[in-house]
């Protein structure tokens, strides 16, 4: 009887060890699953600001793509088409960067969208039409 409670001492020690290994096991993954989170925002944020970025160029470069295609003039198209044309060049940009902005609260994402919506007009009219000359003649 005196082997018993060597034996059972000995469980009880391999079990805490158990327990121990067991909570280092769920630290390490806490570890891993808060890295792979801030991955994740850091990627997200990269790419919202990428996107902030390149959609008044990309809604400008349409505008001014499509102006050079008609000779400079959309006086050929019914006025039906070429306010609609206007108002989805310069509103689906604005309204993605409101979309991208929402997690920010409304105030950043009405700012995303007055902001996306300025740049592209100075895109479009500073850059565009004054410096380069493009656009109507």
């Amino acid at each position: 009887q005196e082997g018993r409670p060597a034996t059972s001492n000995r469980r009880g020690v391999e079990a805490w060890k158990q327990v121990e290994q067991a909570e280092e096991r769920l630290e390490q993954r806490a570890g891993q699953r808060t890295r792979a989170r801030e991955r994740r925002r850091r990627r997200v944020r990269v790419a919202t600001w990428t996107a902030r970025i390149l959609l008044p160029v990309v809604g400008a470069a349409v505008l001014v793509g499509v102006l050079q295609a008609e000779g400079g003039d959309l006086g050929g198209w019914p006025r039906e088409r070429v306010i609609a044309f206007l108002a989805a060049v310069f509103a689906v940009p604005a309204a993605l960067a409101a979309w991208l902005a929402r997690r920010e609260g409304w105030p950043m994402a009405l700012a995303a969208a007055v902001g996306t919506f300025g740049a592209q007009g100075a895109l479009v009219f500073g850059v565009a039409f004054v410096a380069l000359g493009l656009g109507p003649q």
